[in-house]
């Protein structure tokens, strides 16, 4: 009977764990190695029209919650979310602090070099971007918003494992 106690109450501590390791922002989100946007990323860039001017070197992309509203989807649109690219990408929701999000970076970064050209992936940080995150529903991180012209968004909570992430793209991105 003890054993059966000590294994459920490890299992509900394990668990506990588990899911308070990204909903609590950790004291010092500001030293480097806690910081995901030292990632090589680009900013974006406009042409001579004020035209959003897609990058698609496969480089991982900070965006502000200012340009995901102006590029990306307006958030108010009564039609729901629309997207306003042309190349498919994925938002990747994520904070400084939070330990899966630091895990899955390193498959985006790969990801977003294999898929160049095809996609891009931004990278939003719900920290600064509290209004978008609402809109989105975002509850937990890191979640990932998959974005196809012409199609709904698509959402992904938690950190998936590469396989997983790339059979969510060839399904949700690069399908006719």
């Amino acid at each position: 009977m003890k054993t059966s106690h000590h294994t459920a109450l490890s299992l509900i501590i394990s668990i506990g764990l588990i899911i308070s390791s990204c909903s609590q922002k950790k004291e010092d989100s500001s030293s480097p190695e806690n910081n995901i946007e030292q990632v090589e990323s680009t900013e974006i860039t406009t042409n001579e029209q004020g035209s959003y001017v897609p990058d698609t070197s496969g480089k991982l992309q900070a965006i502000s919650e200012e340009e995901f509203i102006k590029y990306i989807t307006d958030i108010n649109n009564p039609k729901g979310f629309q997207y306003k690219g042309s190349i498919p990408c994925i938002v990747d929701f994520y904070a400084d602090w939070c330990r899966p999000c630091h895990a899955l970076n390193p498959i985006l970064v790969e990801l977003g070099e294999k898929y160049k050209g095809q996609i891009i992936i931004y990278k939003l940080n719900i920290d600064r971007a509290v209004i978008v995150s609402e809109a989105f529903g975002v509850r937990s991180i890191p979640t990932l918003i998959f974005f196809k012209p012409q199609s709904m968004p698509a959402k992904m909570e938690g950190a998936p494992a590469k396989e997983e992430l790339e059979k969510a793209i060839s399904d949700l991105l690069l399908t006719k």
